[in-house]
């Protein structure tokens, strides 16, 4: 892999951020995080990331409010959203709304995060 694959992780809870940046630092991976829906939407108005990540709960706005979002502003990057708790009507806003990439729980595994990733930036190769 000649550049790293730049992902902007978007979760309110600190503790959360922290972990996430110290789980993929290095390993062809560059991460940015921030703890609120609206600061990640002026991030992304300025800068490119290949691989965007939120947290459904958040105060202000939820995560299938924030992608949805990101697609009517039509900002690249491959969508993935993360959440706690499972909730079917979530997930289908999630896929028809936001139109993200994948659907996936906390906790989450360091390498099965990794791997979706690696497919994620697959996938937005072949488009």
């Amino acid at each position: 892999m000649s550049s790293k694959i730049r992902i902007l992780y978007v979760d309110d809870e600190e503790p959360n951020t922290v972990v996430f940046k110290a789980a993929f630092k290095g390993n062809n991976f560059e991460v940015t995080t921030t703890e609120s829906a609206s600061s990640a939407l002026a991030l992304l108005e300025k800068d490119k990331f290949d691989i965007i990540v939120s947290d459904q709960r958040m105060p202000g706005m939820t995560g299938v409010d924030f992608f949805t979002t990101v697609r009517s502003k039509e900002i690249q990057g491959v969508r993935i959203l993360m959440t706690g708790f499972a909730d079917n009507n979530v997930m289908m806003d999630a896929i028809n709304k936001a139109h993200i990439f994948y659907y996936c729980t906390k906790p989450w595994k360091a390498k099965e995060l990794k791997n979706i990733f690696l497919n994620a930036i697959e996938f937005a190769d072949r488009k």
